[in-house]
């Protein structure tokens, strides 16, 4: 599938998804469905998809009560009106990760205390 760039359409079903999601009913149902499916993942110890995890990541931080209305916010394009250019860019600095192993530990050490040179 072609990605779209600068000044070009967005593909057809990309175009589709954001006019079913100013539908009220379907944005509810829709999100219903990505969270039962996100928990049911975690319950089963099933692989999330590379698409879904770092919302799975964002989501986890949040009370139980709270995801569906976020997801549903965010889905309906209130978040983003709302969060400037400044949020958006410390949200995307926020997700990159070194190559220096995990948070930036030193590879090869288990997580914990370090040892400490004498």
């Amino acid at each position: 599938m072609p990605k779209s760039e600068e000044g070009e359409k967005p593909p057809r079903r990309a175009r589709l998804f954001r006019r079913f999601m100013k539908v009220p009913l379907l944005r509810r149902y829709y999100t219903r469905r990505v969270l039962r499916f996100l928990d049911k993942s975690h319950k089963k110890g099933r692989p999330i998809p590379e698409q879904l995890a770092d919302l799975d990541r964002h989501l986890a931080r949040l009370p139980a009560k709270e995801r569906q209305k976020v997801l549903d916010a965010t889905l309906s394009g209130e978040m983003e009106s709302a969060a400037g250019r400044a949020v958006r860019r410390a949200a995307q600095r926020q997700n990159r990760q070194s190559g220096r192993g995990g948070g930036r530990q030193r590879p090869g050490y288990p997580p914990g205390p370090r040892p400490r040179a004498r």
